[in-house]
């Protein structure tokens, strides 16, 4: 059920992306249907998404909707991290911005391992909205987040 993440390098300190996270056809082949998006970035490189709804999904569905609704165009990454997280998915660009609600918390046993993605919220479990992480190395001891179940990797 875990995919193999390899994880985006990022070259500048803010990385921003030309397109948002686009949710692509949904994957046939197992007996399980896959729920994938690809997030383009502007030097051409591409982070694909492996989401995971049966752990999380309203945290899934929200994503999804807020990327086909061209939310998260032209967004950047407000927050690198090198060996720990890069962070997007905020309107205002300084980690402040949401949609104008918030989501109630899905967790899940999926661990905070490299590549992968999750919704970022402040102390109070409930207030994720639409800015998300994603991991560059294991951690155990900062989850602050709620785990959106998903993977990420560069393609």
């Amino acid at each position: 059920m875990l995919l193999a993440a390899l994880i985006v390098a990022l070259a500048a300190p803010t990385g921003a992306w030309a397109q948002a996270p686009k949710p692509a056809e949904p994957e046939k082949g197992s007996s399980r249907v896959k729920q994938t998006a690809e997030i383009t970035m502007d030097k051409g490189g591409v982070i694909k998404i492996e989401f995971f709804p049966e752990d999380a999904p309203k945290t899934v569905e929200n994503f999804v909707t807020l990327a086909k609704k061209g939310f998260y165009d032209g967004l950047t990454f407000h927050r690198v991290e090198p060996g720990f997280v890069v962070q997007g998915g905020d309107p205002k660009g300084d980690g402040t911005g949401g949609p104008g609600y918030k989501i109630k918390a899905e967790f899940n046993k999926q661990q905070h391992v490299r590549g992968v993605l999750a919704m970022a919220r402040s102390q109070d479990p409930d207030s994720a909205g639409c800015q998300f992480y994603i991991t560059l190395a294991p951690r155990t001891s900062w989850m602050a987040s709620t785990r959106c179940s998903a993977r990420s990797s560069r393609g």
